[in-house]
């Protein structure tokens, strides 16, 4: 018969007829927590445990495999010169009527490739792990595993209908984060910055970043160019050396002071002062004079008006205008001449 519809009631049926419904399925693990693999740690067996899973192996047959109970598996010896990559395998062969999950050992070599996936009308494989063997190795480590049942070139998840959910697209934005995640943790573990979580858009414009560190934007000969040089500093410090130089000493005082020679006829010099030749009539209009003062100023006209007491009588007095000089007596004082005490 062409035509076959299943199920329908007294109806017999082969099991080529009840594989058509199965063959509505993709190949692939009923869910990605089947067939869950167990790495003890020491030696060369793994365990695997229960799972479903589905095997398309042509237009018209489908075929639903179960594992109802854990089971162990012999990987064997490594090679003890080179690695090699191991494959576990769940397989439908189609000469022996059955399926079962395998061990199949790739080749040892200088860089070795898994083990190739067949899928045959007669023998059909999906890959659950890739199990990597250093050479001489003793056991087998949860690191040797990589996990295949979501990605859709070894396995993948089962669905109904033709169009296979991308797990493939799925497990590699996973393998993605978990790659960054890893590079991220290796990162701070050495005490670096984590690429890109600290980036020129989270920052001010103005910010010092490693891009622009890198880019040249701060470097050493930029820091060299603009800092001030040790010589910079010394040709414009203020020395002990510059301030004994550059110091107003006594001798420099005494070669630029104005002397005698320098003053014009009017200077008043301690010369002049002393040779009389400064007098009141020569002095400026803006001079002290008796007139200006006021009328209880002290003067040696009212000294010798016989202001001056007895207990004045010895006291010398400093005159501040006429012809005298220095200290006198009352009597020495002459009429309108300024005078202060000096001794008492």
């Amino acid at each position: 018969m062409a035509i076959i519809t299943y199920p329908l009631n007294n109806i017999e049926y082969t099991a080529e007829d009840a594989e058509l419904y199965l063959a509505t399925r993709t190949s692939g693990v009923f869910a990605n927590d089947d067939f869950p693999i167990t790495v003890p740690g020491d030696g060369n067996i793994v365990t695997i445990g229960e799972g479903i899973g589905w095997i398309r192996n042509s237009k018209f047959s489908g075929k639903v495999v179960a594992n109802k109970a854990e089971m162990s598996l012999d990987l064997g010896l490594p090679h003890a010169t080179y690695p090699r990559i191991d494959a576990v395998v769940l397989q439908f062969n189609a000469n022996s009527n059955a399926s079962e999950i395998i061990v199949k050992n790739g080749t040892a070599q200088t860089n070795p490739v898994p083990p190739e996936v067949v899928q045959t009308e007669s023998a059909y494989e999906l890959h659950l792990y890739h199990v990597y063997r250093p050479a001489g190795a003793a056991s087998v480590t949860v690191s040797n595993v990589t996990d295949l049942r979501l990605n859709e070139q070894y396995c993948g998840l089962l669905r109904d209908g033709v169009t296979r959910i991308p797990t493939d697209q799925l497990q590699n934005q996973v393998d993605a984060l978990l790659e960054q995640l890893r590079q991220n943790l290796e990162q701070a573990a050495s005490g670096q910055i984590i690429d890109g979580s600290i980036t020129t858009a989270k920052l001010a414009d103005n910010a010092v970043t490693g891009s622009k560190i890198a880019d040249g934007a701060v470097g050493s000969a930029k820091i060299a160019a603009l800092a001030v040089a040790t010589a910079a500093i010394a040709e414009l410090a203020i020395t002990t050396a510059k301030i004994a130089d550059k110091a107003i000493t006594a001798a420099k005082i005494a070669d630029k002071a104005v002397g005698t020679d320098q003053m014009d006829d009017n200077s008043i010099t301690s010369a002049k002062i002393r040779g009389g030749v400064v007098t009141a009539d020569k002095l400026a209009s803006g001079a002290v004079t008796t007139a200006k003062l006021g009328a209880g100023a002290v003067t040696g006209e009212k000294l010798a008006a016989g202001a001056p007491n007895t207990a004045m009588a010895a006291t010398r007095y400093k005159l501040v205008s006429g012809v005298h000089y220095g200290s006198s007596l009352p009597s020495d004082i002459a009429d309108d001449e300024l005078f202060f005490l000096i001794e008492g």
